[in-house]
């Protein structure tokens, strides 16, 4: 197996999430929910409930990123696609860890090894700093 990742190739985007982000970020979720031990939650999660977090992430405060590309797969080609996301949430409630978030990272099976993850978690731990968090978890 080569531990080298293969470069991110140019068609990848990293940018803030939006809302039309979410059906692609709830195909990941979904799968790592379906075959892995990295999601604690036992049932697919719907669309309204992934709307339902990316709207309270948002209006906590808290940034989303996207990393995207453009598929080329038969009748498909063009479209955008999620590959991959990470964002911060509130890691506790108490006084003392407001300066502290969690984050959540995942990417899309078929887009792993490529270097995504790292050049998520390093636009998101910018902005960490730029809104002042102290701490992630």
């Amino acid at each position: 197996m080569n531990d080298i990742p293969a470069p991110i190739p140019s068609t990848y985007t990293i940018r803030p999430a939006t809302e039309l982000d979410v059906a692609g970020i709830n195909v990941i979720i979904n799968h790592e929910i379906a075959e892995s031990v990295n999601n604690f939650n036992y049932g697919p999660r719907p669309l309204e409930d992934g709307l339902a977090w990316f709207r309270g992430t948002i209006a906590g405060g808290y940034p989303i990123f996207v990393a995207t590309t453009t598929t080329t797969a038969a009748g498909a080609s063009g479209e955008e696609v999620v590959a991959g996301y990470a964002s911060l949430g509130s890691f506790r409630s108490k006084d003392g860890y407001r300066f502290t978030a969690e984050y959540s990272l995942y990417i899309h099976h078929e887009h792993r090894r490529r270097g995504l993850g790292k050049r998520l978690l390093k636009d998101l731990l910018i902005e960490a700093k730029v809104r002042n968090y102290h701490a992630i978890i």
